[in-house]
């Protein structure tokens, strides 16, 4: 299943196999990529238009999008 929580500023979602939290941070119009085994930031993406301000964030079933709203 997928997880997702939403706050204010940040939207998390899980990836299928757990293995990578994809962090939407509203105020920088982007996406953090962390890996849960190392609780680091392993990559950042750009939201493709500027001042889109992304509330929620979820990942394909099969794991190769994400999909901001």
């Amino acid at each position: 299943g997928m997880s997702c929580y939403c706050s204010a500023d940040n939207a998390l979602a899980l990836s299928r196999d757990g293995g990578e939290l994809y962090v939407a941070t509203r105020s920088a119009d982007s996406v953090a990529i962390v890996s849960t085994a190392t609780n680091t930031v392993i990559g950042t993406i750009g939201v493709a238009v500027a001042g889109t301000l992304p509330m929620a964030v979820t990942v394909s079933p099969d794991n190769s999008r994400i999909y901001l709203v």
